[in-house]
């Protein structure tokens, strides 16, 4: 993950599961290394007919302009995670490459959050 071209320290990444029955299931909350790098995981028991419906939530503070940061306030998106991408069962056997990511751009559903 980049931020105006260099390595985000510290975005917060948490996978989770939505479901319309039961609601969003936590799996795991990792952070980036001070380059900018992550390797995530985690599991949750389905006890669903439906797959597990895997996103990606990222929370960070790249403005698009440096000086709009606002402090306590993060920028939040998610992406969904290819369901060809999520392992059956506690062990991730297949892998997601997102590429390089440049965070100060707008993203559809991206939202502003402020801790009060």
């Amino acid at each position: 993950m980049l931020c105006h071209g260099k390595p985000a320290q510290f975005v917060e990444l948490q996978l989770v599961s939505e479901h319309p029955i039961g609601g969003t299931k936590f799996a795991k909350d990792v952070f980036t290394d001070p380059d900018g790098y992550f390797d995530i995981s985690g599991y949750i028991y389905n006890n669903h007919w439906t797959p597990i419906d895997a996103r990606l939530y990222v929370w960070h503070t790249c403005m698009e302009k440096e000086y709009e940061l606002i402090d306590p306030c993060f920028n939040r998106f998610k992406l969904s995670i290819p369901r060809i991408k999520v392992s059956e069962g506690p062990l991730a056997d297949k892998t997601w490459n997102i590429g390089e990511f440049e965070l100060k751009e707008w993203r559809s559903g991206q939202s502003l959050w402020c801790n009060d």
